[in-house]
């Protein structure tokens, strides 16, 4: 019974007109993560695999930015951008490769692919990696997310039950 959920939520993923952003990242169904203890962290994370930052790109597809580069000058600002490229993040991005250099070499050479942003955010999608080298990966990309200090995700959002209106901050308080 299982199997056959597992593969009627695998066909319905893959011919969903939406999700598109997602599904290149997680092409298959049913790998559950272990998400950081920082909300703004895992918040930040789970935009980060929608395509739905704060990042230009996807801000002024929104209508919402007046440019897609990023403050550095240098590309675009997108996911890839920001996990791979960015001055801004040399340091920090340093650090995450420290923690996977061993991992991900393993699996670049296996790919004959670079580090991706795929890698980073779904690397169970690497026959390579192991659950325990997923687990790092994602550890060591949690913490470079959450070392950045990018706002990934506006500072608060806005949804209404009914009549009343609720405004949620990026903090977890409430506003009526």
């Amino acid at each position: 019974m299982a199997k056959h959920i597992r593969k009627q939520w695998q066909t319905r993923w893959e011919q969903s007109a939406t999700g598109r952003a997602t599904c290149a990242l997680n092409p298959t169904v049913g790998h559950s993560v272990q998400f950081p203890h920082v909300r703004s962290c895992a918040v930040s994370y789970i935009r980060l695999l929608l395509d739905d930052t704060a990042l230009n790109a996807h801000q002024f597809r929104m209508g919402l930015s007046s440019t897609r580069v990023c403050e550095c000058g240098t590309d675009i600002e997108d996911v890839d951008h920001y996990l791979l490229r960015c001055p801004t993040y040399d340091s920090i991005r340093c650090d995450l490769l420290q923690s996977v250099q061993d991992i991900v070499t393993n699996c670049i050479h296996s790919s004959n692919q670079g580090l991706t942003a795929s890698l980073l955010l779904s690397p169970w999608n690497s026959e390579e990696a192991s659950k325990y080298d997923c687990s790092e990966i994602l550890a060591a990309t949690f913490q470079f997310i959450h070392k950045s200090t990018c706002q990934l995700c506006a500072t608060h959002y806005s949804y209404s039950y009914a009549s009343t209106s609720v405004i949620v901050h990026e903090d977890g308080k409430q506003q009526n």
